[in-house]
């Protein structure tokens, strides 16, 4: 409370008469009290008797102390001599309170306004901040904006602490075995294992590549913990030979280990030399080197070409007629006659004159 040291004397301003509802007539002795705001509740001598504006009506003589309280307002006491015959006018003007409040962010540095007004950065002292609520919001690049609302009742000082929250977060990348080369957003960011760091709180893709590997794609959500731990099992990957004969459904065989018949696909396998056996009744045999490196696919496409045998037959005497499967094939000489013809079995009829001889030959 302040009593300011002298007392205020009333100047005499009109003989009136009062009116019942307390508002003072022409004539009537008294004192107008109010206030700057108005509003105070008013205490005379230690008895509160109401708000300003107020009309204290035939006060006694001497000296009287008048006490205003308001919300948001220093209370203010003024000592008043009062003369019972006079009119006078007290008016006073209420100080606003104004608050003392520390902010402070962490890390520091953030802007400070309040109530949209910048007021400097963290940490820093405010002492003008008038009685009521307030909205603060700190401000700091590379965090997001944080929003407080604070209310001040009087002088007593109070603090206002933030803790930032970044938009930045850091990945560690692992992966079994290690080594894979790291693209965040298709942009490469190092080999596991390895720290990604000032990484955007919220959704990216991560993918990891490593020779003799499938590679591994995730969507990766980021969130504000700090460190996010990110551990990956690589799939090791195995390459295929595809083999394609014409005509088809040949035999496949991989190193001497019969795989099926064609169209076919061999998988799962590694690097290395493989050797490819394709066999079909009536064709020539094929075999192909395949050689695979990278974990790289291989295509094995083969024409097989009919295959053929050699039929010598000597007959004596020449020049009989030689018929296989009954069609004329040709005359016998003193020499073997050669046929060529595929695997399998046949009817030879050799005739000359009456002479007939039939062989089935295999």
């Amino acid at each position: 409370m302040r009593t300011t040291p002298q007392a205020f004397v009333l100047a005499l301003l009109a003989s009136s008469l009062f009116g019942c509802l307390g508002q003072p007539e022409a004539s009537a002795p008294g004192i107008k009290v109010d206030s700057d705001p108005p509003g105070a509740v008013l205490s005379i001598n230690g008895k509160e008797i109401g708000r300003t504006p107020y009309f204290w009506r035939s006060p006694p003589a001497g000296k009287a102390l008048l006490q205003f309280a308001r919300e948001g307002c220093e209370p203010l006491e003024r000592f008043v001599t009062v003369d019972p015959a006079a009119l006078a006018d007290v008016v006073v003007k209420l100080e606003r309170v104004q608050g003392l409040v520390l902010f402070q962010s962490a890390p520091s540095g953030a802007e400070v306004t309040v109530n949209g007004a910048f007021k400097g950065k963290a940490p820093l002292l405010s002492t003008d901040l008038p009685a009521g609520r307030h909205h603060a919001v700190f401000r700091l690049e590379g965090y997001d904006p944080r929003e407080v609302d604070l209310e001040i009742r009087d002088r007593t000082p109070q603090i206002c602490a933030m803790n930032m929250r970044s938009i930045y977060a850091t990945i560690r990348v692992e992966s079994t075995p290690p080594g894979a080369a790291v693209m965040l957003d298709g942009i490469h960011k190092g080999q596991t294992p390895c720290a990604v760091e000032e990484v955007l709180v919220g959704d990216h893709k991560l993918k990891l590549v490593r020779e003799g590997y499938k590679d591994f794609e995730t969507d990766l959500r980021v969130a504000q913990t700090g460190t996010q731990p990110v551990m990956v099992k690589l799939e090791e990957k195995f390459a295929a030979i595809d083999v394609v004969s014409t005509p088809p459904d040949a035999r496949v065989s991989l190193n001497g280990e019969f795989k099926g018949r064609t169209p076919l696909q061999i998988s799962g396998l590694r690097d290395g030399v493989y050797s490819v056996t394709i066999e079909k009744a009536g064709f020539d045999k094929a075999i192909r080197e395949v050689r695979i490196a990278r974990n790289q696919d291989a295509k094995v496409d083969v024409n097989l070409e009919k295959g053929t045998g050699v039929l010598a037959l000597t007959i004596s005497p020449s020049g009989a007629s030689i018929f296989v499967e009954d069609e004329m094939k040709g005359t016998s000489a003193e020499r073997p006659y050669l046929l060529e013809l595929p695997p399998g079995s046949y009817k030879v009829r050799v005739s000359k004159g009456l002479i007939i001889a039939r062989r089935i030959l295999r």
